[in-house]
């Protein structure tokens, strides 16, 4: 079953869509040129880590490099909060943002999150 028609079940549930996309980059922001460039220019890199304190523009910077015209990859994206942190939540967001991509990706993993936790001591 699609992770849409999860949402559709009583009880299932639900994603909220716009946690899946990249943010808009706002006008008017200052326009980080040479940070951008050196993202694009990391193809060959499997991981890029962009790492700075709370205001200092890590979402902007991420917006500005997945809207360069030049950067052909595709991105999933998905912007957490605190409720978040139950494992069940997190995963069925990671899935949801690979799925934007992907869309075939996970229907096992989502399987195992909803099957119950038995412990055996």
């Amino acid at each position: 079953m699609s992770l849409a028609g999860r949402a559709a079940l009583p009880g299932a549930p639900v994603l909220i869509s716009t946690k899946l996309h990249v943010p808009r980059v706002r006008s008017g922001v200052v326009s980080r040129t040479r940070l951008v460039a050196r993202l694009v220019g990391g193809r060959e890199r499997k991981l890029a880590l962009l790492c700075a304190p709370a205001g200092w523009g890590k979402t902007t910077l991420l917006s500005e490099w997945l809207a360069a015209p030049e950067e052909p990859r595709k991105c999933a994206w998905v912007s957490l909060d605190g409720a978040d942190s139950d494992p069940g939540r997190f995963w069925r967001y990671v899935i949801g943002a690979l799925r934007t991509v992907r869309p075939e990706v996970g229907e096992s993993a989502l399987a195992a999150i909803d099957e119950p936790l038995v412990l055996v001591l």
